[in-house]
């Protein structure tokens, strides 16, 4: 190890959330160990180890084009599609573009 256990801690508390399952890797290749290790030293000192998301099977992936397709029939807009499955706009826009899809229109309080 070329780094202390409070270095690490340290270098892994102020890594975003968003990279900290990376942060273990590059953790692990500074200090030429395992990332066991080094997850085992974060665990020690009370971190809250921070996992990659598993990759979606074929069956999700599916099963969550159809919800979208639904929804979009409908009538719910980008906005909503994208907040009722918890992904980005950008996800839901990109999708209903791609299917050559136009966008739903707003739906107004009285109609």
């Amino acid at each position: 190890m070329y780094m202390t256990e409070a270095e690490i801690c340290r270098d892994y508390r102020l890594t975003a959330d968003t990279h900290k399952p990376e942060q273990i890797e590059i953790l692990a290749d500074m200090n030429l160990c395992r990332r066991s290790q080094i997850a085992g030293i974060l665990e020690r000192h009370g971190e809250s180890i921070i996992q990659k998301r598993a990759m979606p099977t074929r069956a999700e992936i599916d099963r969550r084009k159809e919800l979208r397709l639904t929804m979009y029939r409908q009538g719910m807009t980008d906005s909503e599609i994208s907040a009722a499955l918890g992904e980005s706009y950008r996800t839901t826009y990109y999708w209903r573009r791609g299917h050559g899809l136009p966008p739903n229109k707003r739906r107004t309080k009285n109609g």
